[in-house]
């Protein structure tokens, strides 16, 4: 049998090829999306998974590092002010940075892609002015990187990274792959939070239960407000506590009254130069206040030299009438206060207002009782002094009746 020429057998090899070069091209996108698919597949399986979201996006760091052929990943997370993305999981960086290495949103290129919310790849990134260098890190072992942003519709989550130790110009089809991980792990992010909601509302319900079984064991006033106090600061973690009360018979007192304080060493300055002005300006709105940070709020004056402070401060109302009010100072964790925190501090806030109503109530019908007591005792003498009257006419015998009376216990005083 002869042979076919060379350039037949070209020819027919070409007959089976996509023309327009299209062959080697498809052959990429088949190998793209097999890559994709085990992904996915694997953050799929992390996602349903009963760990924790700092062990799922470790492990999905190490999927997409893996999946990709590259020898680093990292997944930065926006804080829930929108402020700063902090790096939360990583694979060929130094470990010791995790939860520390931040930077705000804008700045660096991390801060920078979460607030663009656009993908970037950088085949040389310490040329690019964006870029900061963070020696903590280890980010010098790596040549290459490329980011997507975890994006929750419009909202960005975070950012994911994906670091290459050689030299790595990303195709689109990278940078495609990368946004659909991105896309996946948003969705890991939001399940894990959701399920991080549900257990903190039910830790909040139990602790807001206690709270309130707390305040009904006592009518005590000062005791009262040490419970309060106690379980206020307990509760959100605060390093201070401030309750001023305000229009309660037990004040006596006009505008503010003595309060009761739990407040650290740390804040307790803070509560003396500002805490009347914050009381009085919640007592007027009749409504929360959240300062997240002191320092760069300008309602108040004298605050310059205060150390940093996260404030939030809710009224005690009763019936419309703001009783007093409720302030706390700093978390333990240093974080700020968020809505949630106010929020829950109202709920607390509005148990403590009937509680301590509850209380005045008590002790001025205690006086009343007592004065009542003393009433009767008095009108008693008086009934036995206008009845010996009625019995003698002997005047010695008539005085010493009238001083024995009036000389029993408390008298007529």
């Amino acid at each position: 049998m002869s042979k076919m020429p060379a350039k037949d057998t070209a020819a027919k090899a070409d007959k089976n090829r996509i023309p327009d070069g299209r062959g080697p091209a498809k052959s990429v996108m088949k190998a793209t999306l097999k890559t994709e698919l085990q992904i996915l597949s694997e953050i799929g399986r992390i996602s349903n998974s009963s760990a924790s979201l700092t062990e799922k996006l470790q492990q999905t760091v190490e999927a997409v590092a893996r999946g990709m052929g590259k020898e680093g990943a990292s997944v930065f997370l926006l804080d829930r002010s929108g402020a700063t993305v902090t790096l939360a999981a990583a694979i060929g960086l130094n470990q010791e940075t995790i939860g520390k290495l931040s930077f705000p949103l804008g700045m660096g290129i991390a801060g920078w892609v979460a607030e663009q919310k656009v993908p970037l790849a950088l085949e040389d990134p310490f040329s690019d002015p964006r870029f900061q260098y963070v020696p903590e890190t280890g980010i010098e072992r790596f040549k290459s990187l490329s980011a997507a942003p975890i994006m929750d519709e419009s909202r960005c989550l975070g950012v994911i990274f994906v670091l290459s130790a050689t030299p790595w110009n990303a195709s689109a089809s990278d940078i495609t792959l990368l946004t659909t991980t991105a896309n996946q792990i948003s969705g890991v992010i939001q399940n894990a939070r959701l399920l991080d909601d549900l257990q903190g509302r039910l830790s909040e319900l139990g602790t807001i239960y206690d709270i309130g079984m707390a305040l009904t064991s006592t009518l005590d006033f000062e005791e009262l407000l040490a419970l309060i106090a106690k379980n206020a600061t307990q509760a959100l973690q605060a390093k201070g506590c401030a309750i001023r009360l305000l229009n309660l018979p037990v004040t006596r007192a006009s505008g503010f009254a003595a309060s009761y304080s739990l407040i650290d060493d740390t804040v307790k300055e803070v509560d003396a130069t500002i805490g009347e002005a914050i009381a009085r300006k919640t007592a007027e709105d009749k409504k929360p206040l959240l300062i997240r940070d002191l320092s760069l709020d300008t309602s108040f004056e004298n605050t310059a030299a205060l150390t940093p402070t996260s404030i939030i401060s809710v009224p005690l109302i009763f019936h419309n009438k703001v009783n007093g009010i409720i302030t706390l100072y700093n978390k333990e964790s240093g974080q700020p206060f968020y809505e949630d925190d106010l929020q829950f501090l109202s709920t607390i806030a509005s148990g403590a207002a009937v509680a301590l109503e509850n209380a005045a109530m008590y002790e001025r019908m205690e006086e009343l009782a007592t004065d009542t007591r003393t009433r009767a005792e008095k009108l008693s003498i008086l009934y036995d002094i206008g009845n010996a009257m009625s019995t003698t006419l002997d005047l010695d015998k008539l005085l010493r009746i009238i001083l024995t009376a009036a000389t029993m216990g408390s008298g007529l005083a």
